[in-house]
């Protein structure tokens, strides 16, 4: 019985589609295909007609060509390629094949995947041929090492030891081109924006790659703020993934309603506001918000998660929460908390998106403070482990103020209390109970209720 060949063909399909949609998302003609070309050869692409088009690209731009499906139609043309990839229309569908260039590193690790895999498959056959030819076992095994040696060169290589000389033109060129676009007003903040600019102001948005953490005491909102900034996103054209393991799609669903149209659910009793909840929903159709309700492990975030990333060009994933997940029964809560943490870091890294965990606070908080209970959080009352604290790149904490006339008026208080990539702060957000949603303090004067 013979072992299917390692391929993926939709994977190459949607690694050359980002590189020919990069200007939809401002970056310079040829920064997408460098991002691949940092990862892939020409061989690693099974489909031969993927390869010529992938080596054209590259040459493209290293020449500092701008990177068009007509221009790109017009070199393949010239070179006599053109019929033998299938034509222009065939540029025109991988161009279709995704909506951004944000994931091209994740596929282009995709495909090197699957190269990789059929490297080992080779050599397995050339080794056994080998092995019933040669002199030698110990030829055999001295030809096999630096062979694996090779191939493992090639799994580690976009991870492994660098000069720093090596990345210094791309991190130089990189924060170039994020400047400008926020200061030709091209882009509000550097990552996927939350929707609310104070908080985008000190944050620069959900950084991709990055671990941020939303922590908050049972009822303060944390769910509400995280669906609003998933909201939020994928109303600004983002791709969101929400795993919610506490509430219902149903539910989940009916406070996007709510939060789209201003009204309470509850006020659907009334044939006017009730047609204006329905045109929400029409107007939340178009929307690439998906929700998971399952009761997950880790496992099955990752495996999800990597899958959405795949087919639906993933920009963001909110989880709610963090204590809930589940993991090997055996561990005891601390271990199985900092696991769970550790992993979820390293899954952002991989898809290189924000993932923005929902967390509780520890009850420790209750004991400081004033006798109501309402001490402003710190990063120790993270709950279960301090790893969460240490792997995040951000914590974010909402607060309900003392002042009573903050606290009866809706007033929060969003705590940014660690910062990897920027300064620490505070800013107020007014939280419209009614309709579970957090808006600037400027709008709160809106307030119909």
């Amino acid at each position: 019985m013979s072992s299917q060949i390692p391929y993926n063909i939709d994977a190459e399909k949607k690694l050359l589609g980002s590189c020919l949609r990069q200007n939809r998302d401002g970056f310079s003609d040829d920064e997408a295909i460098l991002r691949a070309k940092a990862i892939l050869q020409i061989n690693d692409f099974y489909e031969p007609k993927h390869g010529t088009i992938f080596l054209t690209l590259c040459d493209m731009a290293a020449n500092r060509q701008e990177i068009t499906i007509m221009a790109l139609a017009d070199i393949l043309k010239r070179m006599g390629n053109l019929d033998k990839i299938g034509g222009p229309y065939y540029l025109i569908e991988l161009a279709q094949t995704v909506a951004t260039s944000a994931n091209v590193e994740y596929f282009a690790k995709y495909v090197l995947e699957h190269a990789n895999r059929r490297a080992i498959v080779r050599l397995c056959e050339e080794t056994k041929k080998q092995a019933s030819e040669a002199d030698s076992a110990e030829e055999v095994i001295s030809d096999l090492q630096s062979k694996l040696h090779t191939i493992f060169k090639r799994i580690d290589g976009s991870g492994g030891l660098k000069l720093i000389s090596d990345t210094l033109p791309e991190a130089l060129d990189s924060i170039n081109q994020r400047s400008e676009r926020i200061q030709t007003g091209r882009i509000a903040c550097d990552g996927i924006s939350t929707g609310l600019t104070d908080l985008d102001r000190i944050t620069g948005g959900l950084g991709r790659g990055r671990q941020i953490i939303l922590a908050a005491r049972p009822s303060e909102g944390k769910t509400s703020l995280g669906l609003q900034i998933a909201v939020n996103a994928t109303r600004s054209g983002n791709h969101v993934g929400f795993f919610s393991l506490e509430m219902s799609k149903l539910e989940l669903t009916e406070r996007v309603l709510s939060n789209v149209a201003e009204i309470n659910i509850r006020e659907a009793l009334d044939r006017q506001k009730r047609t204006k909840l329905l045109n929400s929903g029409k107007l939340a159709e178009g929307w690439n918000l998906y929700i998971d309700d399952s009761p997950l492990p880790i496992e099955k975030i990752e495996s999800r998660a990597k899958y959405m990333a795949l087919v639906h060009d993933l920009d963001l994933i909110v989880i709610d929460y963090l204590q809930l997940i589940r993991i090997n029964q055996t561990q005891k809560r601390y271990e199985a908390v900092t696991e769970i943490s550790s992993r979820l870091k390293l899954l952002a890294k991989e898809l290189n998106c924000p993932i923005l965990t929902l967390s509780q606070l520890s009850r420790d908080i209750e004991k400081r403070g004033s006798n109501s209970g309402n001490a402003k959080p710190r990063l120790s009352d993270l709950r279960d482990s301090g790893a969460i604290e240490q792997d995040a790149d951000q914590v974010i904490f909402i607060h309900t103020p003392d002042d009573e006339l903050k606290e009866e008026s809706g007033i929060r208080e969003i705590i940014i209390a660690k910062n990897r990539h920027g300064p620490i702060g505070q800013v107020e957000l007014y939280f419209q109970k009614k309709l579970t949603r957090f808006i600037p303090l400027t709008e709160s004067e809106k307030e119909p209720f």
